[in-house]
């Protein structure tokens, strides 16, 4: 489960797809799902920092956590973790999920698939 959460939000979509399994889930789904992305990029942070893999909750995914940890800063991770938080606190009060986990989809397309500026 944990795999297929992560890879609807770590792909180079901008948004979430309309049919996407995410949206079908109850509210209690929901809100693991955010709890998901907010380890994920909790254990990226770890690997950056270079602590024990005994605190690693996705110990079984070390390689993929390495092969990300040089895509964020320590400051974009919190930010992530941040968000996904936050997204658990908007589907608590209701907010629509689709609008919670996109503005998460969003803030994670933007670090792994930087935009061109316009100047």
């Amino acid at each position: 489960y944990r795999d297929r959460v992560l890879k609807e939000f770590i792909s180079e979509k901008d948004l979430l797809e309309e049919d996407s399994f995410i949206f079908s889930e109850s509210k209690e789904g929901l809100k693991f799902i955010s709890a998901v992305i907010s380890s994920w990029f909790r254990d990226i942070a770890m690997v950056k920092a270079c602590v024990s893999d005994s605190y690693l909750i996705n110990l079984d995914k070390i390689n993929e956590l390495c092969g990300l940890r040089e895509k964020f800063s320590y400051d974009e991770l919190g930010d992530i973790v941040k968000e996904a938080q936050d997204t658990r606190y908007s589907i608590e009060r209701n907010v629509s999920p689709k609008m919670a986990f996109n503005n998460l989809k969003l803030k994670i397309a933007d670090r792994l698939v930087p935009r061109q500026r316009k100047t």
